[in-house]
């Protein structure tokens, strides 16, 4: 990292095991190891939060978009 960088810190409600940048990088989910998945914005304000599961979040990947939309899919993987 260069001078003058800084990186943004956020908390979250449990540890983290997982992350993923949206394709168009104005989304973060954050896999949890509660069994909750985070939605962040870029600036670091929670959009929302999934609860998938009772067990850890170990994997979160969105799709790379292929088509012209602005939806997003994410990809969840846990024990359960």
């Amino acid at each position: 990292m260069s001078d003058g960088q800084s990186v943004n810190k956020t908390k979250t409600p449990a540890p983290c095991a997982s992350c993923d940048w949206s394709p168009d990088g104005q989304l973060l989910a954050i896999g949890l190891r509660n069994g909750h998945i985070a939605v962040k914005d870029k600036a670091g304000g929670e959009l929302f939060t999934i609860q998938q599961c009772s067990s850890p979040i170990w994997t979160v990947a969105f799709c790379p978009q292929k088509f012209d939309t602005a939806d997003n899919l994410l990809m969840v993987g846990s024990w359960d």
